[in-house]
Parts: structure tokens; C-alpha cells; sequence
């Protein structure tokens, strides 16, 4: 009989084991499938930005209604195919170029484009809210344009508490 207790004991230690191991694979499993789906996610994330729709650049634009609503729209920018160096668009006359900095814990309640301009996000995204409610998560690499210089505004505020490095064109 000393033997059988023997043998329970050593399968059930065999049995905590292979549960330990099991747990182990699941949790590794886990953490390999959320890397994954991340990876996927910023992916998506990335297709999002600057898209080509029909050789027609697709830029979002902060504009403002003659009642001073500010929306959210698109404007469109052909581009043409130029053989082995790829496809262009047409001249768009600009006045003015800036590099910006701006800090992690930015958040600027309403306020008007200075001017209208595009904006090129370089490394971190920007949330900006329109008037009417709307918003959108405008990402990293982005261009998109502010168009609403009179009105309500916008707000705009960081995302994950991230620093972002932008550049401004203002349009002529």
C-alpha cells in the first residue's frame, strides 16, 4: 500500500507540473498574439494615413460653415503617373514653411487656424474635435489641412501623452 500512496503523490506532482507547463504556453501564447495584434493594429493604423484613392491624394480638412461650425471634409489631390520615379501631383503654390514642436501634454481648447496651411505630422498623432462634434485621430505621418481661420475653431490635444514634431505650409 505504501507504494500506491507513493505513485498518487508522484502523478499528482507529474499533473501540477504539466498544468505549470501548460500555463506557462498559454501565457506565452497570450503575450505573442498581443504583440501581433499591435503589430496589426499600427499596420492599420499606417493605411490610414495618406491615402490614394483612384490617383486622388485624400487629405482631411479642418474647415469652418459660413455660421462658424468648424467639420471635418476632404479635399482631393490628383496625382499622375511620371514613369520609373513614381506619380506626382500638380505645383501647389505655398507661402511658408515652419518646423513645430509640441509638448506632450499639449491641449489647446477652441481656437482658429492661424492661417490656412497644411500640416505634416512627423512622429506622433494629434486628436483634433470640430464644432460640430466630430473628431478625428489625425496620425503620425500624416498631412492634412486647417481651413477654419474665422468661427468656432477647433481643439486639438495630444495622443498617449506623446511630444510631436509637425511641420506647417501655408497655402497662398
Amino acid at each position: 500500500r505504501m507504494s500506491d500512496k507513493s505513485n498518487t503523490q508522484t502523478y499528482g506532482y507529474d499533473a501540477l507540473k504539466l498544468i505549470g507547463i501548460a500555463a506557462v504556453g498559454v501565457a506565452t501564447g497570450m503575450a505573442i498574439y498581443h504583440r501581433f495584434i499591435a503589430k496589426v493594429r499600427q499596420q492599420n493604423e499606417r493605411n490610414d494615413v495618406n491615402k490614394i484613392v483612384n490617383n486622388q491624394w485624400e487629405v482631411p480638412v479642418i474647415a469652418a460653415r459660413q455660421n462658424g461650425d468648424s467639420y471635418i471634409t476632404k479635399e482631393y489631390y490628383s496625382v499622375q503617373g511620371k514613369g520609373s520615379i513614381g506619380a506626382l501631383s500638380q505645383d501647389i503654390l505655398v507661402k511658408s514653411f515652419k518646423f513645430r514642436t509640441t509638448p506632450s501634454d499639449y491641449n489647446y481648447s477652441w481656437h482658429n487656424a492661424p492661417k490656412q496651411q497644411f500640416i505634416i505630422n512627423l512622429d506622433a498623432a494629434v486628436h483634433v474635435t470640430t464644432s460640430d462634434g466630430d473628431s478625428i485621430l489625425l496620425n503620425r505621418g500624416q498631412v492634412f489641412i486647417v481651413r477654419d481661420t474665422t468661427g468656432k475653431g477647433h481643439v486639438s490635444r495630444s495622443v498617449q501623452n506623446l511630444p510631436r514634431k509637425s511641420v506647417f505650409i501655408a497655402m497662398e
